[in-house]
């Protein structure tokens, strides 16, 4: 195994995306604001990749069932190996699928649907394809995550996912006539730079908590808070 929690180890090579500080914060902010939540049965991971935070969701909600998809092969595959080397591998299932596919296939709704999605719709795509659909919404926009999102909601669904500024912004817009942004958690790189990634958990709760989170000080050591955070999952 390539990378190793303290209740599992997985595989990354093969993916389109590697384990990253990004999921590891999502998976981390959704067990802080959400681990409490025993109503939470039924989760989906869109755009799972090596499926990183399907095995985190499995740790923290002990009695969900995970859906992960992907729209590249060896993901899929690199994420069911890993899945399956778990102790979790009972509650969890890969799918080869785009995520506007199941939703109009699918007649399950979820309690949770998680992401860690492309974004960088205005940068230079990547000349390795798997990468770039990894990364920039050339293969999944935000609106058409917002509408395959809401296909698969029920009244008290909360959707969960890691966004630069700008697009958080966009899909905030994008919803609103639907959902609101119940926490939002502003990350900063270090302290005293700009916000970096904002984790935000839309539902149809009309309360918002939100709160500043830095990874690394002035000193550029890892902060107190961002190892308290991580530490349910990192070694």
């Amino acid at each position: 195994m390539e990378f190793h929690c303290k209740q599992f180890s997985l595989n990354h090579s093969h993916s389109s995306m590697k384990v990253g500080t990004d999921s590891i914060l999502l998976a981390s902010l959704i067990n802080k604001y959400l681990g409490s939540n025993n109503g939470i049965r039924t989760i989906l991971d869109v755009g799972t990749g090596c499926g990183i935070l399907t095995l985190c969701m499995a740790q923290i909600f002990k009695k969900a069932d995970i859906t992960a998809l992907d729209i590249d092969s060896n993901s899929v595959e690199e994420s069911r190996r890993n899945f399956i080397n778990s102790k979790w591998r009972e509650r969890l299932e890969a799918l080869h699928i785009s995520f506007e596919n199941f939703s109009l296939n699918s007649d399950k709704k979820f309690d949770l649907i998680i992401s860690n999605p492309p974004y960088f719709s205005n940068s230079l795509p990547s000349p390795n394809i798997t990468k770039s659909n990894a990364r920039h919404n050339n293969s999944l926009s935000l609106k058409d995550f917002a509408e395959s999102s809401l296909a698969l909601s029920k009244q008290d669904t909360k959707i969960a996912l890691i966004l630069p500024y700008n697009e958080t912004k966009i899909l905030e817009d994008i919803f609103s006539k639907h959902l609101s942004v119940e926490y939002q958690c502003n990350i900063f790189a270090k302290e005293g730079e700009e916000i970096k990634r904002i984790v935000s958990i839309f539902s149809n709760s009309k309360t918002k908590k939100e709160e500043n989170f830095y990874i690394r000080n002035h000193q550029n050591e890892y902060t107190e808070e961002y190892k308290q955070i991580t530490k349910t999952f990192l070694l």
